[in-house]
């Protein structure tokens, strides 16, 4: 059985379905993201195999999700810990991996390694643990005001 156009009635392949509800969902997380999205864009860009290599759409929205997480709590797990930072250290970390124009990311370990050495230079880390509430093998990053 074929999908159906809710509007023309005209038969849809599940292939042209699939990409009209990732399309669909793109277009809001990409609102979401709002003055964000053209920095997120170009931070995405970077996951192609290289310049001008295709990126599915599918892709492209894992990685939005994935990132905009990032940016709105701020939690970061890298090397088996997980870090707590400002959304404003996520953001500046994906600028300086977008403005180094890279391409064949693989995942966003890199960009985690640019925000906890900066943070790391700047600011203090100490693990969390101890008090209730907090997990063992967590760590807190503040970072001071500039």
């Amino acid at each position: 059985m074929k999908p159906r156009c809710p509007h023309c009635g005209a038969a849809l392949t599940w292939e042209a379905a699939a990409t009209a509800a990732v399309a669909a969902e793109l277009a809001a997380v990409a609102a979401a993201c709002g003055r964000w999205l053209p920095l997120l864009e170009e931070y995405v860009e970077g996951f192609r195999a290289h310049p001008g290599a295709r990126l599915s759409d599918r892709k492209r929205l894992r990685l939005l999700r994935e990132v905009q997480e990032m940016v709105a709590t701020g939690k970061l797990r890298y090397d088996g810990q997980e870090y707590q930072v400002r959304p404003a250290e996520v953001l500046w970390g994906l600028e300086q991996v977008a403005n180094r124009e890279l391409t064949g990311l693989k995942n966003h370990n890199y960009l985690k390694v640019v925000i906890l050495g900066r943070v790391r230079q700047g600011g203090q880390v100490r693990p969390r643990g101890g008090t209730a509430g907090e997990q063992p093998g967590r760590r807190v990053i503040e970072v001071p005001d500039e």
